[in-house]
């Protein structure tokens, strides 16, 4: 990961802050992402460069995340490549600085970033923070279109997008690309999990998995399975946003939610309950 060079004033929902951007010193030798991506014409990277790749992304994003970052738009066009797998991030003109606990305080209000590699909770319909695996999410979308030749989803307009980020499933990398192995499929789909308590919790755990399955390859021409994720311990405080024993009633705030969406007539709802209790939190877990 290269040094962070210079400064720049960025505007970051809202507020101005200053925030170190990652800027190479010189681009000699460097090339966008998306300009390797666009003459393959929907066929994936051969395994040996795509790992490489994966792993420089990877360490890329170590770099942003230990200056305390959130990128917010990881995709090709904001990665910059060499032909010995060397990569550096740019396009740091939405990222914003994350709070000591890991995590936004409030979604955002206005949404930015590129819909076709933003994560669910930064569509800003997920009523949950904004934190560092949020660039998890977008870097397992451009792994997908690495290893597979094209995006896990496709939509005609941004509710559409947004409809697939919350709520569809891709096919897997293996499904589309059979020579992809399992185990590499997987840590893509682990990147690509809806509720970010299911991805990775940080950078360094994928680039171990990543590490292993680069040195099985490379020395031995084949990746075997393994389980993911026993080097990913989060290097702060993430609280949970799972909720838990309260499925009855969130339920039944769901179905009125969808009665008044069906039918002619509104409805009101009152949450009641003591101080602290969890009713606001309740309340937010509704779509």
């Amino acid at each position: 990961m290269n040094g962070f060079a210079s400064q720049s004033e960025l505007s970051c929902e809202g507020a101005r802050e200053q925030v170190p951007a990652t800027l190479a010193p010189e681009h000699t030798g460097y090339q966008s992402l998306d300009k390797l991506v666009e003459p393959n014409a929907g066929r994936p990277f051969n395994l040996t460069r795509f790992l490489r790749i994966a792993i420089g992304l990877a360490e890329a994003l170590i770099g942003v995340h230990k200056q305390g970052l959130i990128h917010k738009d990881i995709r090709p066009a904001n990665v910059l490549v060499n032909d010995a797998g060397s990569v550096r991030l740019i396009g740091f003109s939405i990222a914003s600085h994350m709070p000591r606990d890991g995590r936004s305080l409030l979604p955002p209000d206005v949404v930015a970033g590129s819909l076709a590699y933003m994560s669910p909770e930064q569509t800003g319909r997920m009523n949950r923070p904004i934190d560092s695996r949020s660039d998890l999410y977008s870097l397992g979308v451009t792994l997908y279109v690495l290893s597979t030749g094209r995006l896990p989803f496709t939509g005609a307009d941004p509710m559409e997008w947004i409809h697939c980020h919350l709520a569809r499933q891709p096919l897997s990398p293996e499904q589309r690309t059979p020579d992809i192995p399992a185990v590499v499929s997987s840590i893509i789909m682990k990147l690509l999990a809806k509720p970010s308590e299911a991805r990775y919790q940080t950078a360094v755990g994928q680039l171990r998995d990543l590490v292993r399955c680069v040195n099985e390859w490379e020395f031995h021409r084949r990746v075997t399975s393994f389980a993911l994720g026993k080097q990913d311990k989060p290097d702060r405080l993430l609280i949970p946003e799972r909720l838990h024993g309260r499925a009855t009633v969130l339920d039944a705030l769901l179905s009125s939610f969808d009665r008044v969406v069906a039918g002619p007539n509104p409805e009101f709802v009152l949450v009641s309950g003591d101080a602290g209790v969890g009713k606001s939190f309740l309340c937010r877990c509704v779509p």
